[in-house]
């Protein structure tokens, strides 16, 4: 199974990047993908304003402030306009799509949400962020939006995959949710940039080290006086050895990164590596794992 990881170039407008994703999809079906993953909150565009670095500093709260009001003014229900064009996408060229996430309205609350599109356009399901980040430079999600409350792994024919977006990388927890739910593909649409990106490469690696999965990770390309900044799409597989689980890694400008995912293997590397069984499969009756090669004073 082909997968694929999207790096974009966006721009304040929301139309335009809604556009630009139904794109993406077409390229990636076009080029052999079968599952094509979308940044974090890619409707709204760059974080960063164009504006000098010196100057940077002092905006940062009113643009704390506008961030927030523009969100508020783009956000919409799910199914709605964007999941709607995003779904025709994958229907017309049978491409699942991990929709990146989108601010969604319901009621008087937003949520950071995520719709997993089937090939055959169906939604599949909606994940809302349950671990929201505090405030960055640009960005404080807990002032804004309201956290989800459930992680699922959804079955898009021919894998199990699960959604962990942004900050969610870095919970142990919540990976052991979609792992026991089955997945087999945790997708992590993101917008990390700069200096925590080289934290995320390690924690996608050791995720993928850990629970036994492939994680590909999506984002969007921010830039400071117009240099651009380091940005986290990548693509991490499992392995029995964690310096050797990140594989792929974008590069500069935009990019589709694309990565074969062989389920049939994990599945058996699954099978024959004990270290991927969950901690009640290993402690439980009449022996567990663990308690046959625990020391004597530990059983």
């Amino acid at each position: 199974m082909k997968v694929c990881a999207a790096k974009l170039d966006l721009s304040p407008d929301k139309g335009h990047n809604v556009s630009k994703a139904v794109e993406v999809v077409k390229a990636a079906a076009k080029a052999g993908a079968e599952i094509v993953s979308l940044p974090e909150l890619f409707d709204l565009g760059p974080l960063i304003p164009s504006l000098p670095p010196e100057q940077i500093p002092r905006a940062a709260e009113k643009r704390r402030r506008a961030i927030a009001r523009y969100l508020a003014s783009i956000a919409e229900e799910i199914p709605g306009p964007t999941t709607q064009r995003i779904a025709k996408a994958a229907r017309e060229n049978g491409v699942c799509v991990v929709a990146g996430s989108i601010c969604e309205r319901e009621g008087n609350c937003f949520y950071n949400s995520c719709a997993v599109i089937s090939s055959q356009g169906e939604l599949v399901g909606v994940h809302r962020k349950t671990a929201l980040a505090p405030a960055v430079l640009y960005l404080n999600e807990r002032e804004l939006l309201t956290p989800g409350k459930e992680v699922s792994a959804y079955d898009v024919g021919g894998a199990v995959i699960g959604v962990a977006i942004c900050y969610e990388a870095f919970f142990p927890e919540i990976w052991k949710k979609l792992v026991d739910g089955g997945a087999e593909i945790v997708f992590c649409p993101n917008r990390m940039f700069g200096g925590i990106v080289e934290a995320g490469k390690w924690v996608l690696a050791a995720r993928a080290f850990e629970y036994g999965v492939y994680v590909a990770a999506s984002s969007v390309l921010e830039r400071v006086g117009g240099r651009e900044l380091s940005c986290l799409t990548a693509v991490a597989k499992p392995s029995t050895n964690p310096s050797n689980s990140l594989v792929l890694e974008a590069g500069s400008g935009e990019k589709l990164l694309f990565s074969e995912v062989d389920l049939d293997w994990l599945r058996e590397l699954r099978r024959c590596e004990p270290s991927f069984e969950s901690l009640e499969k290993l402690l439980s009756p009449p022996m567990g794992w663990l308690r046959l090669h625990a020391p004597a004073q530990l059983a």
